[in-house]
C-alpha cells in the first residue's frame, strides 16, 4: 500500500485493539443522537410527580450521564422493567443506596425510618415504586406522542452493592434529594 500511495486514502488500522475502540466510539456516537428527549421526559417527570405526591420529597434531576453498553452500576436495591413498542425496546431501571431508599419508604408510608418492621415488604416496594413511575410516563407518552408500550413485572435486585450489568447503553438521571440522591436508568434500543 505504501508503495503505490495508497495508504494515505485507505487509512490502514494494524491494530485489532485500536480498530476496536475506534468502533465502539462510533456506535457510542450514533447513540448518542438517536436518543429521543420525547421518550425520556415523561420517565423524568413521573419519577419528579410521584417524589412529591407520594413521598412529599421535592427532587431535582441532575445533568444526565451516558452510560456505555455493559457498564455496571452499584446499586444496592432497584426495580427493573423491560418495555417494549414498535418505535423501541430497552429497560428502565430506578435504583439506590439502602439508606436513601428507606428513608423514601418511610416518607411514603408516612412513619419514622426506626419503625420498619418489614424488609421484605420494604425491598418489594421498589419494584411498586418503578410500577407507578412507569404507569403515569406511559400514560403521558400516549398522550403527548401517541407511543404505546408493553412493560415487564417488575424485577427487585437486592443486594450489597448489587452489580447490575445492562446490554443496552442508557441514560442514568441521577435525581438529588433532601435524603440522597438516587438513580434512573433509561436504556433504548431504538
Amino acid at each position: 500500500l505504501k508503495i503505490n500511495g495508497v495508504e494515505s486514502v485507505f487509512n490502514p488500522i494494524s491494530d485489532y485493539d485500536h480498530a476496536k475502540r475506534l468502533l465502539q466510539e462510533k456506535i457510542r456516537s450514533q447513540n448518542k443522537s438517536k436518543i429521543n428527549v420525547h421518550l425520556i421526559n415523561p420517565f423524568i417527570e413521573a419519577t419528579m410527580h410521584f417524589m412529591k405526591e407520594g413521598a412529599n420529597l421535592i427532587i431535582q434531576p441532575q445533568k444526565p450521564i451516558l452510560k456505555p453498553a455493559g457498564e455496571y452500576n452499584k446499586f444496592q436495591i432497584a426495580g427493573k422493567m423491560t418495555v417494549e413498542s414498535d418505535n423501541f425496546k430497552g429497560s428502565i431501571i430506578i435504583g439506590f443506596q439502602r439508606e436513601v431508599f428507606e428513608k423514601i419508604y418511610a416518607a411514603i408510608m408516612g412513619h419514622a425510618q426506626s419503625e420498619i418492621q418489614n424488609q421484605a415488604e420494604v425491598d418489594q416496594s421498589a419494584g411498586e415504586i418503578l410500577n407507578i413511575v412507569l404507569g403515569r410516563a406511559k400514560a403521558a407518552l400516549l398522550e403527548k406522542n401517541q407511543i404505546q408500550f408493553q412493560q415487564s413485572i417488575p424485577e427487585i435486585l437486592i443486594g450489597d452493592e448489587y452489580k447490575m450489568h445492562e446490554e443496552l447503553s442508557a441514560i442514568v438521571i441521577p435525581f438529588q434529594s433532601a435524603v440522597g440522591a438516587f438513580y434512573l436508568e433509561i436504556g433504548f434500543a431504538l
